[in-house]
């Protein structure tokens, strides 16, 4: 018996919860978070606010997700590295290695934490875990606040698209 090819499926668009995550986190990066509205995002996505809503809960669930996301990747980084019982100058190599593996794979998730202001209780609690990271960071290497400061301030500009070059492993 032929098989017949399945019914190409006809209206809107479908998203799976990531898929939907990732274009609105890709949204907030283009716009700036607090300048995307949920109209904006379901335009962008060609589905209807309701349909967001139907996998999240607010614009601020997104946000919430998606900078958690980027911190417990990072914390988990720190967490291994110090759990390693490695000697320190293996420490300061595996945290860089795997701090910057993790801004690789969270880029996205990442520029949205560096660009966090602190106006809502999500973004708080979020700019006060990006400084633990910090300063965890810091301790770790050995170098001061203002330091790793301008170092978040050059991966934000690369994750903008201001600076570009290679990291090699």
């Amino acid at each position: 018996m032929p098989q017949s090819s399945p019914t190409p499926r006809r209206g809107r668009p479908g998203y799976d919860r990531q898929t939907l995550l990732a274009e609105c986190v890709e949204l907030f990066n283009r716009h700036g978070y607090e300048a995307t509205s949920m109209g904006m995002l379901a335009t962008h996505l060609g589905i209807s606010k309701s349909a967001i809503y139907h996998h999240v809960e607010s614009k601020e669930a997104i946000l919430d997700h998606a900078v958690t996301e980027a911190l417990d990747a990072l914390e988990a980084c720190l967490d291994d590295v110090v759990a390693s019982g490695a000697d320190a100058g293996a420490q300061v190599e595996a945290a860089i290695r795997g701090t910057l593996g993790v801004l690789a794979e969270k880029q996205p998730e990442v520029t949205l934490l560096l660009r966090l202001r602190g106006n809502s209780a999500v973004e708080l609690a979020a700019v006060e875990r990006r400084r633990e990271i910090t300063r965890r960071l810091g301790d770790l290497l050995g170098i001061r606040l203002p330091l790793l400061v301008g170092l978040a301030i050059m991966v934000t500009a690369a994750s903008a698209g201001a600076i570009s070059g290679r990291v090699s492993a």
